[in-house]
């Protein structure tokens, strides 16, 4: 007899034991990534178009939206996208209604959500069951039992890629796949903790590729955390004017001394993983955000910024303050000084000074690569 972790197991929906169980099967070397979007029409195009080179498959899912307009234009432009890379994006439609969590730019306020709410005796989405169908870890499982590669990383329809970094990345960890191991040894673990203090210098000094192959033999499973550069627009303009077409890289505005918005986004949530059936997404204990599972493995969170991150604009959130001083053109800020910038994180110092240090030295390629998709996704529309 076939067995559920789904509540609502009779729902088309529904994830069954085996699905987990199936992703500690052995299985090709690649990048599955995973998008999980609603109402993301502004961003959505170009943080496909500029994660995907570095993929080996994308695997959308959508839920339903319709705005304004009357149609569902996030779907529909992941359905345009589909058609032009079919044997790498995979488009998923995800119908039951799903109750966000807090501070997310989806409202719980439509009569379905209330009725789901009422339903599980609950005001918020921590009420929600994590097995329910109407869960948002129950929605980003049933994407991630889908993969067909052996790592899988989290994209978000909010993030604009650095192409030529992931790029890189992708291509060590694949070059050092077999020093990879399905867990840690004891031994390991003892020494990956004595070694961790350590990290945050090797990182700095040692290349990207010496970095990584240090951290594999020492620790024998690893994750590769990705940071995010978080941005707001410009307060007399928008990412939509912004974006579409592209502008210049003074139209575009990191936060520095800023209530609402840090300066960077990622690192402990967005992983490259070897996933197997013990990876899966959870709630924290708070109930205001999912996690994903990493029993048993080092997560790396040295490796800089891959990602320019919009989630301000489709959160309202309005830089406040003075320019110059309470946030900074991106221009400025790849052209400012490390000492100038360090007050400002919200990191530990090593690390931070590493994110910058990092996207200084790849800034290049990685702004390019903004550029080039930008000017490809206008010629589409």
């Amino acid at each position: 007899m076939e067995t559920y972790y789904t509540l609502e197991k009779e729902s088309p929906f529904a994830i069954k034991d085996a699905d987990f169980k199936a992703l500690d099967q052995e299985r090709p070397l690649g990048i599955s990534g995973h998008l999980r979007v609603k109402n993301e029409p502004k961003t959505v195009a170009l943080s496909i178009l500029t994660s995907l080179p570095a993929l080996d498959e994308l695997i959308i899912t959508a839920q339903p939206f319709i705005n304004e307009s009357g149609k569902d234009e996030t779907y529909e432009i992941c359905k345009k996208l589909q058609s032009l890379y079919p044997h790498k994006i995979r488009l998923f439609y995800y119908l039951p209604e799903m109750i966000a969590i807090n501070g997310s730019h989806i409202k719980n306020d439509s009569i379905e959500s209330q009725k789901i709410l009422q339903s599980f005796n609950a005001t918020t989405s921590g009420g929600i069951p994590e097995n329910s169908i109407h869960s948002i870890v129950h929605y980003y499982n049933w994407g991630l039992v889908k993969i067909k590669y052996k790592y899988y990383v989290k994209i978000d329809a909010d993030q604009i890629y650095l192409t030529s970094k992931m790029i890189q990345l992708r291509e060590i960890i694949f070059k050092y796949s077999h020093l990879q191991k399905p867990t840690r040894s004891f031994f390991a673990k003892v020494l990956g903790k004595t070694l961790s203090p350590l990290y945050p210098l090797l990182a700095r000094h040692l290349s990207l590729e010496n970095f990584i192959k240090f951290c594999l033999k020492v620790n024998q499973r690893c994750a590769y955390g990705l940071m995010g550069l978080n941005l707001a627009h410009a307060k007399q303009d928008s990412i939509q004017t912004q974006l579409y077409p592209f502008k210049s890289l003074e139209k575009l505005f990191v936060p520095l001394n800023q209530k609402k918005i840090k300066i960077h986004n990622g690192g402990g949530d967005h992983l490259i993983i070897a996933i197997n059936s013990q990876n899966y997404y959870f709630l924290y204990p708070n109930k205001t955000c999912e996690g994903l599972k990493v029993n048993n493995i080092k997560v790396l969170p040295f490796f800089g910024i891959f990602f320019l991150h919009y989630g301000a604009e489709k959160r309202n959130i309005r830089l406040e303050g003075e320019e110059g001083r309470d946030d900074i053109s991106l221009k400025t800020y790849l052209q400012t000084s490390l000492k100038r910038l360090l007050p400002y994180s919200n990191l530990s110092f090593p690390l931070h000074r590493q994110c910058l240090l990092y996207t200084k030295n790849t800034q290049g390629g990685g702004m390019i690569d903004f550029l080039k998709n930008s000017s490809r996704l206008q010629s589409r529309n």
